[in-house]
């Protein structure tokens, strides 16, 4: 064995501006680093792993260079895309060919004795934004009101026992396909009562207040009030126009998130809360893989430096000669 640093692999898009980012720090800090998009296997991308008796998988992944999963110590698992499958696979036999690039590539995720950031089972589970809510709540942290809901009765009833305008709608599901702002849910609303039947909803209280992003890396926890002169039903929408600086966070509510993170199997997260005029901080969502370098570069927290800092420690662990 040697104290040679191992290698720190960065799984995501290409064009992914978070990826270059963190990956000209570890650069600058003459971390080894290198990067895999997904969506280049199995067409721009080879496989090959030998297996014998008594030994672990052995062998490379290319893509460019080759990559030894031996070296790999620590891995940033970053909105990976899906696999682009040559154009001659249709209907079935396209399906296949999907679950064999999936199995074939998990063979080389699997001979890796590495440090996930975050670990991909887990990062899938953490989106799952009903889960979120219940886990949330069960550890204390205020949320709204919610209905999840595919019976137009129900969802038709929630929002009349609030006062019209006071009731939001938004997808239950993150799915990029489905991918929207979340908007008001009106009481005359027959075209939204009616589309629940064929698309289930999650319906919630709208929660006034502040916006805040919290960002979790490891230990660190930054948090950004986002300041617009309206009070945003989506605040993605108004980013744009925000001004954002770092705010402290009550300790009681820092610590609930934390280990509201930790409960997920997660050691990166993006949460986003609304804080009320009381000052009751309120849990809206979490992303396993929210994006932060809007609010970096806005308020200066140094999240892009906190996740090279984590990587980078992992990856000095003890490597293979």
């Amino acid at each position: 064995m040697s104290r040679r640093r191992g290698t720190v692999l960065v799984v995501a898009p290409a064009a992914d501006s978070h990826a270059r980012a963190v990956l000209a720090e570890l650069r600058r800090r003459r971390v080894p680093a290198t990067s895999f998009d997904t969506a280049r296997f199995p067409e721009r991308a080879t496989l090959a792993l030998h297996l014998d008796a008594g030994s672990s998988w052995r062998g490379a992944l290319r893509s460019g260079d080759a990559l030894d999963p031996e070296r790999v110590r620590a891995v940033w698992w970053r909105r990976p895309e899906p696999y682009r499958l040559h154009p001659s696979l249709r209907g079935r036999r396209r399906d296949g060919a999907f679950c064999a690039a999936d199995d074939a590539l998990g063979a080389f995720w699997s001979a890796l004795d590495a440090r996930w950031v975050n670990d991909p089972a887990r990062d899938e589970a953490a989106e799952h934004k009903p889960r979120q809510l219940a886990l949330a709540a069960r550890l204390a942290l205020a949320i709204p009101e919610t209905l999840v809901t595919n019976d137009p009765a129900a969802a038709r009833a929630f929002v009349a026992a609030r006062p019209d305008g006071a009731t939001i709608h938004k997808n239950v599901t993150g799915a990029p396909a489905l991918l929207r702002h979340t908007a008001l849910a009106r009481q005359g609303d027959r075209a939204l009562f009616a589309s629940v039947r064929h698309l289930p909803l999650m319906i919630q209280e709208r929660v006034p207040g502040t916006d805040l992003r919290v960002t979790v890396v490891g230990d660190d926890l930054f948090a950004a009030e986002i300041d617009v002169e309206a009070d945003p039903v989506d605040v993605r929408a108004a980013l744009p126009r925000a001004r954002m600086r770092p705010v402290p966070l009550p300790p009681a509510v820092a610590s609930k998130l934390q280990r509201f993170v930790r409960a997920l199997g997660l050691t990166y997260a993006a949460l986003d809360l609304r804080r009320r005029e009381d000052g009751e901080h309120v849990f809206l969502e979490v992303n396993p893989s929210g994006e932060w370098l809007y609010v970096e570069r806005r308020t200066g927290q140094p999240v892009t430096a906190a996740v090279a800092t984590l990587l980078a420690r992992v990856a000095r662990r003890t490597s293979p000669q």
